[in-house]
């Protein structure tokens, strides 16, 4: 890896972006590219003094971060300030970048923001988004799969993000056969004997997929809906990070986030990552 990125905001989630940025830039050895977007204030009642002076106090307040983190690394940083919209302009920014890290929401972490879900679709390197307070390095990581070849690429940014940590490879059988077959002709213990052989075929599909990793990594199946349950999951077994394919559009600039993926993003409790696959989309 060798360039990241992080947009951040001056509300405490921006203060969690930077900072989960500088240790990831610290565990690569690579350059830390900090942005900040001076967003137009819409307030028709503001004054151009008053304007003015919140262009002036955003400028010297995004500065400051900036020499907080410069003072807690080594590492390389530069800095750019633009204006403009944010999603946008910080896709643009960051096309050539590595990863790019930014928060789940500037009003609530716990919630998902409309900018980062529309930066998240847009954005063409791999992102992450940051909810928790970081401390450490990832320690307990979820790689949410569908059992698909592209979805091995949620594996792989787990162990990239996170080499030495606790990797789960996580795969949601959904209830929705269960529901049907309850809703058939069946006796309930055909039903329950059908479940049960569902559920192992899908441990010994879920053990193949995760065969090349060997012992580096572990396997769960979790039974519901993948947004629910993975989320759930990582909620009781307290990972601190969740990683996830989303497959890209190949013949356009535009990058599609997997609706699932999203769902994952907005359900789980931590941080979570979108690895970037090449996808065959095409435009009509």
């Amino acid at each position: 890896m060798r360039r990241i990125i992080a947009a951040f905001d001056l509300t405490p989630v921006g203060r969690r972006v930077v900072e989960r940025a500088r240790l990831l830039a610290e565990q690569f050895g690579t350059h830390l590219g900090l942005l900040h977007v001076l967003e137009k204030c819409e307030d028709p009642f503001l004054s151009e003094d008053e304007d003015q002076f919140l262009t002036d106090h955003r400028h010297t307040a995004a500065a400051a971060l900036v020499d907080w983190v410069a003072g807690r690394t080594s590492v390389p940083i530069d800095f750019d300030i633009v204006k403009g919209a944010p999603a946008s302009q910080v896709a643009r920014l960051a096309r050539d970048a590595d990863l790019l890290v930014f928060g789940t929401s500037s009003i609530d972490a716990a919630q998902l923001g409309p900018v980062t879900r529309r930066l998240t679709r847009m954005a063409r390197p791999n992102v992450l988004a940051v909810r928790r307070q970081p401390r450490v390095a990832y320690r307990r990581v979820f790689a949410a799969v569908d059992l698909s070849e592209h979805s091995r690429e949620a594996v792989e940014l787990a162990a990239l993000l996170a080499p030495g940590a606790e990797i789960t490879v996580v795969y949601a059988l959904s209830p929705h056969s269960d529901v049907l077959l309850g809703q058939s002709r069946l006796f309930e213990q055909d039903v329950a004997h059908r479940a049960r052989d569902r559920l192992e075929r899908a441990k010994g599909a879920l053990d193949e997929f995760s065969a090349p990793w060997g012992d580096a990594i572990a396997n769960l199946i979790v039974e519901g809906p993948p947004s629910q349950a993975i989320g759930e999951a990582a909620r009781r077994r307290g990972a601190d990070l969740v990683t996830v394919a989303s497959r890209g559009a190949g013949a356009t600039s535009m990058v599609l986030l997997g609706g699932t993926a999203e769902e994952i993003m907005a359900a789980a409790p931590s941080d979570v990552a979108v690895a970037r696959v090449e996808g065959s989309f095409r435009r009509p």
